[in-house]
């Protein structure tokens, strides 16, 4: 259903959409999500019922982050594509 909503938004969209997913194995999700306030609303049982390894979209629309992109090379890197500026392309 998600890639439903994503294609129509996209579709829709008059602009350039730019979509990013997160290549991130579900051991490593468990062990972030048990750092944030929502670990006590759900748990591994729920997270792997939902959890599909890298769900992406048909056609090749989105750009992947790997797990061991910092948030400083991921920030540069979103917009890097989304800006089109070359100064923030990451240097890796």
């Amino acid at each position: 259903m998600s890639q439903d909503v994503l294609r129509s938004l996209r579709d829709d969209h008059p602009g350039r959409s730019h979509f990013f997913s997160f290549d991130i194995p579900f051991e490593e999700t468990l062990r972030r999500h048990a750092g944030r306030p929502q670990s006590v609303e759900f748990g591994a049982e729920v997270m792997r019922e939902w959890y599909v390894e890298r769900d992406l979209l048909p056609g090749g629309y989105e750009t992947v982050i790997h797990q061991d992109s910092s948030l400083q090379e991921t920030v540069r890197h979103v917009l890097a594509r989304t800006l089109g500026h070359s100064e923030y392309a990451s240097d890796a």
